[in-house]
């Protein structure tokens, strides 16, 4: 189906269906063959998964890379966390000396690969931080400033 169309659409589909059925299925015969004993989920090769859904502080996030975008334009990336709901942004501009202006807020973010700071003077320097918003205390500590320069 290297051309896709609607039928290959509906069989891929279909076949997710079943499979995620299947799934479901298998995972519940396990549960009942190992009659909560740890040690024969363990034998069967499959790994227990936490029922643990408590909230959790967010630890300080991790910018793992700064691109330039369109012309005035950052993005972000940072490392992914499970209880962030969104993400917020500043960005200050950077003098000659290496001081920072004031911090300005931007856009919030839901996806941590892709976190757009917009309104940059082109050829300037500037710094960049964000925080994870969630978790048991609303937000997360800053991360570590990192400073490009604007393309």
């Amino acid at each position: 189906m290297v051309n896709g169309g609607k039928l290959a659409i509906a069989r891929r589909d279909a076949c997710r269906e079943t499979v995620i059925t299947q799934l479901r299925e298998l995972a519940a015969f396990v549960q009942m063959k190992m009659k909560n004993d740890i040690t024969v989920l363990l034998a069967s090769g499959f790994q227990p998964v936490s029922t643990n859904r408590t909230r959790a502080a967010l630890p300080q996030p991790v910018v793992l890379r700064v691109e330039n975008g369109m012309t005035g334009q950052m993005i972000l990336a940072a490392q992914s966390e499970s209880n962030a709901k969104s993400w917020q942004v500043e960005s200050a501009l950077a003098a000659e000396d290496g001081a920072l202006g004031g911090w300005v807020g931007g856009d919030p973010a839901t996806d941590s690969r892709r976190i757009t700071v917009g309104n940059l003077i082109p050829g300037r320097v500037y710094a960049f931080r964000l925080r994870a918003v969630g978790g048991t205390t609303g937000f997360s500590d800053w991360s570590d400033p990192i400073t490009r320069r604007a393309a």
